[in-house]
C-alpha cells in the first residue's frame, strides 16, 4: 500500500503552498526531496516504511496546526506509473 495526506479541497496553487509550508517539518522527519527534477503533474506518496516512520508523525502536526487532513490509501502502483522511488517516497505519474 502507498499513502498519501490530503489536506481538503484545495487548488493545485495551495497544495503547492502547503508543500512549502510543511517542507521543512518533512525534513525534520528525515524526508528528503529527490535531486532530480520530477514532472509537476506527479503526485507523490509514502510507502509503506515512509508512512509508519514519517507520515502518521507529519499527518499527526498537520492536524494540529488546525489543518483537516484525510489519508489516500492505493494498492502499490506499477512500474510503469513511477517517476521516482525511494524508501519512504513513490512519485506517481497518472495517465487520466
Amino acid at each position: 500500500m502507498i499513502y498519501r495526506i490530503k489536506i481538503g479541497s484545495v487548488t493545485f496553487r495551495f497544495h503547492r503552498m502547503i508543500g512549502a509550508m510543511f517542507s521543512d517539518e518533512m525534513n525534520s522527519f528525515g524526508l528528503k526531496p529527490p535531486r532530480k527534477k520530477i514532472n509537476p503533474r506527479a503526485r507523490f506518496f509514502f510507502t509503506e516504511k515512509g508512512w509508519d516512520e514519517i507520515g502518521r508523525n507529519l499527518y499527526d502536526e498537520i492536524a494540529r496546526q488546525g489543518y483537516n487532513p484525510k489519508i489516500e490509501c492505493r494498492k502499490n502502483p506499477k512500474r510503469s506509473d513511477c517517476v521516482y522511488c525511494d524508501a519512504y517516497q513513490v512519485a506517481i505519474l497518472f495517465n487520466e
